[in-house]
């Protein structure tokens, strides 16, 4: 069940006791309210216990088709987002992405034995804390002016761990 649409009028709850009881046993649902008098308050209220979406009513009503569709791709990208993570987690070679800014997204386990660091302590970081051997400058100068990279290789560290 990976969409809940509620009123916030209800008349034996209301939306926000409704979102906090679907939250606290399906984390990942997501979550829509409709409302025809919640005030600014309620909806921020309910963003905190992970509303996913609100609609006032009655015009909002005319989106809501568009809203759950919405609701339900974006549970299916998160699904494919977790897939592709467990699968980079998974490899015995050190995986690891860099954003448009040269900082770090992605490390995964070989990527901490290969270099030495954790993946909480490199992610977020700049590539630069890396030395890199020298084939991989041109690669990082390629990043930073924003052309394509195209070459790919590989190394591994076959220096015994301390």
């Amino acid at each position: 069940m990976p969409v809940v649409v509620a009123d916030h009028w209800l008349g034996w709850s209301d939306g926000l006791s409704v979102l906090q009881r679907v939250k606290e046993k399906w984390p990942r649902v997501r979550v829509i309210i409709l409302t025809g008098n919640g005030g600014e308050e309620v909806v921020a209220e309910a963003f905190k216990f992970g509303l996913y979406h609100y609609l006032l009513k009655p015009d909002g009503l005319d989106n809501l088709v568009d809203v759950v569709h919405a609701a339900f791709d974006s549970k299916a990208g998160e699904e494919h987002h977790e897939l592709t993570v467990a699968l980079i987690q998974s490899l015995p070679d050190a995986i690891s992405c860099v954003d448009g800014e040269g900082k770090i997204s992605t490390w995964n386990a070989a990527a901490e034995q290969l270099y030495g660091y954790s993946a909480e302590a490199i992610i977020g970081r700049t590539v630069e804390i890396l030395p890199p051997p020298n084939a991989r400058l041109r690669e990082f100068a390629a990043i930073r002016i924003g052309a394509p990279w195209r070459e790919s290789y590989s190394f591994r560290n076959n220096h015994p761990q301390s």
